[in-house]
């Protein structure tokens, strides 16, 4: 079940913008929620041929990856990221965002694969997306790197899957992200 729009266009222009996508059937009411297609215009500061590309290429992403929603990220197939507990939802920051935790002491991804992984994120970004509070449509992250290896630097693949959903797939979600506990060759880039 798809929850109801909690972004609404905040400009003539955006509700313009959202009636010419709105022409075209694959976007059609019944398919995209208006609050998709919102966000997929600010990402690409109302440029409709962008946006609409980009929400093409969300739809292929989707179809791969999780066609049946959360439940293609069932608990069983992102087992082995998922007792990592690299990741955790944590509250709610005083503005209502829903906060996710990453805590890269837990993160192994020689543990898992890359396929894994990415289930693995969507799962994350499709369960903080149904903690929104009314009027509420970001993350905060804080991503303590005390755990970061400079070893690490051979699963960039990993963080370039994280890196394209977060942009890619799941735009204007992310509100804040907050880096702590640096290692100091970040500090020296």
């Amino acid at each position: 079940a798809q929850k109801k729009c909690i972004i609404k266009p905040n400009s003539d222009d955006e509700k313009k913008a959202v009636l010419e996508m709105r022409k075209e059937e694959r976007f059609a009411e019944g398919l995209i929620p208006q609050e998709t297609i919102i966000r997929f215009l600010r990402a690409r500061d109302h440029d409709l041929v962008k946006s609409k590309a980009m929400l093409d290429n969300h739809l292929k992403f989707r179809t791969q990856w999780i066609p049946k929603g959360l439940a293609s990220c069932a608990p069983s197939e992102i087992m082995p990221a998922l007792q990592s507990g690299c990741w955790a939802a944590g509250g709610l920051t005083k503005e209502g965002s829903p906060i996710l935790y990453v805590d890269t002491n837990l993160w192994n991804p020689a543990d898992y694969t890359v396929e894994i992984y990415v289930k693995y994120l969507c799962f994350f970004f499709e369960r903080l997306h149904l903690l929104f509070p009314k009027n509420v449509h970001q993350i905060t992250i804080i991503l303590d790197m005390s755990g970061w290896l400079f070893s690490d630097v051979f699963y960039l693949n990993y963080i370039r899957h994280l890196v394209d959903i977060n942009q890619n797939q799941y735009p204007e979600r992310l509100k804040y992200c907050n880096l702590i506990n640096v290692p100091w060759f970040f500090k020296t880039a």
